[in-house]
């Protein structure tokens, strides 16, 4: 049974992409990241990639990022506010303390702790995005 924080996590969570199996998650606020991928969601160029519109990014905990690569996700990036444009305050900053602490905890058990990633990225920002899913999309591959 799923507690009360367990189910507001998923109700504020909207996952897009593809019925297969995803090996790059990509977590991604709704007020910057996710507007600047909205042009990619049907692109089947990326459809091992699962796109997850959140409210704040400073809400995806060190458990879930965790929890994604334990469930066979091959990366997961984290794609926040640019520093100072979060509607939450703080919610970038929360963000790259939780990355920064699955990366460490990742290091520490003598795994790849590349596989986790905080970025910034605005709205307008999708060249970026690209950029950081094919770089994403690329590491996997040479993994797979």
């Amino acid at each position: 049974m799923k507690n009360r924080k367990q189910r507001k996590r998923e109700k504020n969570e909207e996952s897009v992409g593809t019925a297969q199996p995803s090996r790059i998650i990509v977590y991604c606020c709704e007020r910057s990241a996710f507007r600047a991928v909205e042009s990619l969601l049907t692109d089947v160029k990326y459809n091992g990639v699962e796109f997850v519109k959140v409210e704040c990014t400073g809400r995806i905990g060190v458990h879930d990022i965790l929890k994604r690569l334990e469930d066979g996700a091959y990366s997961v990036v984290v794609a926040g506010c640019p520093p100072g444009s979060c509607q939450h305050s703080d919610g970038s900053s929360r963000a790259e303390r939780n990355v920064a602490i699955a990366v460490k905890e990742l290091s520490d058990a003598m795994l790849d702790g590349y596989r986790v990633r905080m970025c910034f990225v605005s709205s307008v920002d999708t060249k970026k995005m690209v950029d950081i899913i094919e770089e994403e999309m690329k590491h996997d591959s040479g993994r797979a």
